[in-house]
């Protein structure tokens, strides 16, 4: 007899999709809020004092290396995913998209809880700081400009932690963890990530306690969500935080997670069994 499932049977279906409506509340949700720092920023205030303003020179022009240092992280890592297996690495996938979800609402908080005064004397945060005239609307521009500098999208108030800063590392640990590269490209992937963000800085568009912020935020984040995931899978799930890693892992469903060690050591098991196997004599 059919009979339609039930709303948590539907969402225990289809983990990805209900990750994504998560996710994309979390932004939207956000980016409302920073309408409200939006408001609150103190214009007339001179920017903070800054020691990586003093350290690093200010740059200028139409081109933001961070977004460059954006497309191009995110690409490598697609490209080696697909090279490597899409499927197999699905519920990394997700579990990287969860910490991103999860850094989108801990930075809602630290956005309106504290409004910095513009960090540059001249850009558009001073020049065309404008009223707002609908706070949806400016809430979903900003959302779907995904920290990129969109004509006629003017985003500020947002400074701690940095976005960009959390994303460049997000998706850094994530390649790092699922791929199998060698030492040499995680270094390279680390020096790129760190240019990136000290051009975040060299731009004025954080100040430096954002982007400091941004990476130990990101990496607290990441490591506390797989530490918790290493215990699920040693003793299985113990809270409802333990069953959303679970689910969203694919561990219920009888996936695997697949990480860079989990290959590396079923690799050197195939090498083992294969060199105690006795070998067929003629």
């Amino acid at each position: 007899q059919f009979s339609l499932p039930t709303t948590m049977e539907a969402l225990r279906s289809y983990p990805g999709t209900s990750l994504f409506v998560y996710w994309f509340c979390s932004i939207v949700f956000m980016d409302w809020v920073n309408t409200f720092a939006y408001e609150r920023v103190p214009e007339p205030l001179p920017p903070l004092p800054d020691l990586g303003f003093d350290i690093i020179p200010k740059a200028t022009g139409t081109f933001y290396p961070a977004d460059l240092v954006t497309t191009s992280v995110t690409a490598v890592a697609i490209v080696f995913g697909l090279r490597e297996g899409l499927r197999a690495h699905i519920p990394n996938v997700r579990l990287m998209i969860m910490v991103y979800a999860i850094l989108l609402n801990l930075r809602t908080i630290t956005i309106i809880v504290t409004t910095l005064p513009i960090c540059y004397e001249h850009g558009p945060c001073r020049e065309m700081h404008l009223p707002l005239q609908s706070r949806i609307v400016t809430a979903l521009a900003y959302a779907f400009a995904l920290g990129f500098g969109v004509p006629g999208v003017v985003q500020c108030g947002d400074y701690i932690f940095s976005g960009h800063t959390t994303y460049i590392w997000l998706i850094t640990l994530h390649f790092i963890r699922v791929t199998k590269v060698g030492r040499l490209y995680q270094t390279l992937l680390y020096i790129w990530a760190c240019l990136g963000s000290c051009a975040i800085i060299a731009f004025r568009r954080h100040y430096t306690i954002d982007v400091v912020l941004g990476i130990i935020v990101t990496c607290f984040v990441w490591d506390a969500i797989f530490a918790r995931l290493e215990l699920v899978q040693l003793r299985g799930p113990q809270n409802l935080l333990d069953h959303i890693i679970a689910w969203q892992a694919g561990i219920e469903s009888g996936m695997k997670l697949v990480s860079q060690e989990d290959e590396d050591e079923v690799e050197l098991g195939v090498v083992k069994n294969a060199a105690m196997s006795p070998r067929k004599t003629t």
